[in-house]
């Protein structure tokens, strides 16, 4: 059985990272300049990223900017299971993966 993420790796990136949420066989993270960034396994499109296909197997091994976020200040991340959220400065949350691939969520307080 072939062991995954068992030695760690320096990323090299110009961008602080100040943030990070880990799902079931993904991650994202946040720049200081709120930036996103998703890397891991792609089955249910919770990567976010245009250009990867999606399906089981389909894995991203370096953090890949999520261009679609560059038009909002996204200032919270979560990870889980196989989704990923973003929020952004006006509390509208981004949901993408398993259950919620392209749905657009606003939060009304």
């Amino acid at each position: 059985i072939e062991q995954r993420g068992q030695i760690p790796n320096r990323i090299n990136s110009k961008t602080r990272i100040i943030d990070i949420s880990c799902g079931i066989e993904h991650s994202l993270a946040r720049g200081r300049d709120c930036k996103i960034y998703s890397w891991g396994i792609n089955s249910y499109g919770q990567l976010g990223l245009d250009n990867v296909k999606v399906g089981p197997g389909v894995e991203i091994t370096e953090p890949s900017f999520i261009r679609k976020f560059s038009e909002w200040k996204i200032n919270k991340i979560y990870a889980t299971g196989y989704n990923s959220f973003c929020f952004d400065e006006n509390n509208v949350m981004f949901g993408f993966g398993r259950v919620c691939f392209n749905i657009l969520f606003i939060i009304i307080e």
